[in-house]
């Protein structure tokens, strides 16, 4: 008859239902009182009566394990549920277990936008972890810079910094590690042909779980306003990296530079 047997608080809690009236509420109950708002599966599908994860265990005698079902609370709020059940074949029980996974939900969500707003950005965004090793790398940076992101993640973030910019490099990560951030910074970098581009840096440490995980970079192309800037007469004094002579010695970042250039001119 789908009556329950038992229910605990922390179910009463998250079905938003007073425990003696849950203890009481046949699974059909639930059904009705779902209407009009009636639960959804994760790829949106309203939820019949034989598709509620126990029916479905009842009915076949297999397990269901973490069925994610969206509901409407009382607030009208939609509340993201992982639900499992099992079958006690001996006791004629199905055993349903219920977990609120909706700020998780909501946190994917959030990524998932954040996601497309960086991928969709002009700007070049990109990341590095904490031994300096690129681990993200957008459209926007690959137009800019000229790499793939195949080829620039896992590689130095040197690797479109010009020698005579390394040092800036190094105080730019000490900066956001002691919890500052580095903004609009008129600098250079260097692109896949070797050519420098003039870009406005800004940089920010990367926090997650409340830990330091690396170093967020957005570089904007500002070689038309560098190129105005001269035309009106106004030039930018080079900062000291800039006035630091480069060494001629091959190094890591330009050896990944030489093995991109020529795999794309053997293609």
């Amino acid at each position: 008859d789908w009556e329950p047997l038992r229910c605990n608080r922390r179910a009463a809690e998250i079905l938003e239902i007073p425990l003696d009236e849950l203890e009481r509420m046949t699974l059909w109950d639930h059904v009705v009182r779902a209407e009009p708002h009636r639960p959804r599966s994760e790829d949106g599908t309203p939820l019949g009566a034989d598709d509620y994860p126990a029916v479905v265990t009842r009915r076949t005698g297999v397990p269901v394990e973490g069925r994610v079902i969206m509901r409407r609370t009382l607030s009208g709020a939609a509340q993201w549920l992982e639900m499992s059940t099992r079958l006690v074949a001996a006791e004629d029980v199905v055993v349903t277990s219920i977990r609120d996974i909706t700020d998780h939900k909501e946190a994917e969500d959030r990524t998932r936008m954040l996601s497309s707003i960086v991928e969709s950005s002009n700007d070049a965004i990109f990341s590095e972890d904490l031994d300096g090793r690129i681990t993200s790398w957008n459209s926007g940076a690959e137009h800019l810079f000229g790499y793939d992101a195949d080829d620039a993640i896992g590689a130095p973030s040197t690797l479109v910094v010009p020698k005579s910019h390394r040092h800036e490099l190094t105080e730019i990560r000490r900066r956001v590690h002691e919890g500052s951030s580095v903004t609009n910074l008129e600098t250079m970098r260097r692109r896949l042909d070797g050519a420098l581009v003039d870009v406005s840096l800004t940089a920010s440490v990367l926090v997650e779980s409340d830990r330091v995980v690396g170093v967020s970079f957005i570089a904007r192309d500002v070689r038309e306003l560098v190129r105005d800037h001269h035309a009106h007469g106004v030039v930018r004094e080079p900062s000291v990296e800039q006035c630091v002579p480069q060494d001629d010695a091959l190094d890591r970042t330009e050896l990944v530079r030489v093995r991109v250039r020529l795999r794309r001119e053997l293609a």
